[in-house]
């Protein structure tokens, strides 16, 4: 019997067809199902079990279309499936409305909705409501609630991963520092599962936690659990990208011996760093313009060996890097520029400075200045990737940049305006930031907008295909001084990876974008 055969008789069968679908990765034919049920079940005389079962498959496809972050579709279904409900005398489920409402920002309501929902029955709540009302308590604000409710309900299911992970993400709001030693402290005491441990390797690729930060933590897991492939392989990974010893070499040629001894000793075990270590083997030192710096770690803020005469470059770090580039700054050299590295340990997206050079924004803007004064008058550009990228963006505007690079970034860090591009990521860190900066210098495209100093060039690259980066530039795309570069066929997020291994860093640091021709959708 093919799909659409049974849709006017059997909803059982839709259901089970769903969930087949779903298990081998065809989510988009599976609501695709879903819908065609829907329209061919309309106009069914239904018992009232059939009228259950398509109650029941509205609200799946809206949790379907939540998780795809289509939110008109959601709410069109949902608001379906509550008049569907009214009218055949049935019970929606309350919590598909909160989760819509949480998606919808419209964060006030939801936690309403939920306190309204859980004193309205003499029922425990499950283990999956204590974790929406959870998560409705971080987006409410009400940390220390939400912690006091996670960890009560890891007393009642110790096992429970989401739970782990969003107690970790509450705590990662009040305080960032207290993420790991809390979980090395819950791991010495058998509170903390493999599983569980790797779900703070997630946060960790979210941002909410420096990579450096977690191998100590991923290294205790490792020794408690010596027989777990996957914490092995995720310490190694981690222990790979940690603190790099600072190049030895004296000479442009040695270091660049070094710099390909270290990637070769890495290993090329992806496409991207195999491509990346192959253009790194072509290069002698007659390529660079003057030494890479020696130093990789050990501080926010670093300068590259001076280039006398030389154009200038502020780069950025992204919340995955762990310190500054060796090979980065190879790249810079053969560009012909001087190099100043920042790197915000705090992971707010430099929205609130760097500590050694002043306790505010506009402090460390002044002692960039002062810095920047020395090289003379040349020309400043600034360079990120992801969130480095936002970076980029703001002290390009700020400091009057001539020019921007910016690779796959956010250019907002307000979770409403982030929530209109469909992204989510990042939760723990935007909730800081709105904690403690309030809305401030977190919107590339408000701070352009009542910029009334000269615009520097605004060049943004990113993959044509990832959607959220898509969304991400295109929101700044009517704006003077931006221009977009989006990659045909590409959608990953690690542009800056990609386009290293195309051995195009050079070209793009000096503002050749000509050097993208072929590649970018018109």
């Amino acid at each position: 019997m093919n799909e659409r055969a049974f849709l006017t008789v059997d909803l059982r069968e839709v259901g089970a067809g769903m969930t087949r679908l779903q298990a081998e990765g065809h989510v988009a034919r599976a609501r695709e199902l879903g819908r065609n049920a829907l329209e061919h079940s309309a106009s069914m005389a239904l018992s009232a079990g059939q009228a259950m079962m398509r109650l029941r498959l509205t609200e799946r496809l809206v949790r379907l279309a939540l998780a795809a972050g289509d939110l008109s579709e959601a709410r069109t279904l949902q608001d379906h499936a509550l008049a569907f409900a009214r009218d055949k005398g049935l019970a929606a489920s309350v919590w598909v409305e909160i989760s819509l409402r949480f998606a919808e920002a419209r964060i006030d309501e939801a936690w309403a909705l939920a306190q309204e929902a859980q004193l309205g029955t003499d029922q425990p709540p499950t283990p999956a409501i204590r974790r929406v009302m959870a998560q409705l308590a971080i987006e409410s604000d009400e940390i220390a609630t939400a912690e006091a409710m996670l960890r009560s309900l890891l007393d009642d299911t110790p096992g429970d991963v989401a739970a782990f992970a969003l107690l970790f993400e509450a705590v990662s709001v009040r305080d960032p520092d207290a993420i790991v030693p809390e979980a090395l402290a819950r791991l010495e005491a058998g509170q903390a599962t493999p599983a569980q441990v790797l779900a703070l390797d997630a946060h960790c690729r979210h941002g909410d936690i420096a990579p450096e930060d977690l191998l100590p933590l991923l290294t205790r897991a490792v020794a408690l659990f010596p027989d777990h492939a996957g914490l092995r392989r995720c310490r190694d990974k981690r222990a790979a990208n940690a603190e790099a010893a600072p190049l030895r070499g004296n000479s442009p040629e040695a270091q660049l011996a070094e710099i390909k001894a270290r990637m070769q000793a890495r290993g090329a075990f992806r496409e991207i760093a195999a491509a990346r270590l192959e253009a790194m083997s072509a290069l002698t030192e007659r390529d660079l313009t003057r030494p890479v710096m020696a130093q990789s770690h050990g501080t926010n803020i670093a300068q590259s060996p001076m280039l006398v005469g030389g154009d200038v470059m502020l780069r950025f770090s992204g919340l995955a890097d762990t310190g500054f580039s060796h090979y980065i700054d190879a790249m810079a050299s053969i560009a012909g520029l001087n190099v100043v590295y920042l790197h915000d340990k705090k992971r707010l997206f430099y929205c609130n400075g760097l500590p050694e050079l002043g306790d505010t924004l506009d402090a460390t803007l002044d002692s960039l200045r002062r810095r920047l004064a020395i090289y003379g008058n040349v020309r400043l550009s600034t360079f990120g990737s992801s969130a480095g990228g936002f970076g980029a963006l703001l002290y390009g505007i700020l400091l009057g940049a001539d020019r921007v690079l910016a690779l796959s970034p956010p250019v907002t860090t307000l979770r409403d305006v982030s929530h209109r591009l469909n992204d989510y990521r990042a939760r723990a860190l935007l909730k800081r930031l709105e904690l403690r900066l309030g809305d401030g210098v977190r919107d590339i495209r408000q701070i352009l907008e009542r910029h009334t100093g000269p615009v520097p060039r605004i060049d943004l690259v990113y993959g044509a295909d990832n959607k959220i980066d898509h969304a991400h530039a295109t929101h700044l795309a009517d704006l003077p001084g931006v221009h977009l570069y989006p990659l045909d066929g590409v959608d990953t997020h690690n542009t800056n990876g990609l386009l290293s291994s195309l051995g195009l860093m050079p070209a793009l640091m000096r503002g050749d974008m000509a050097c993208l021709d072929g590649m970018v959708t018109r």
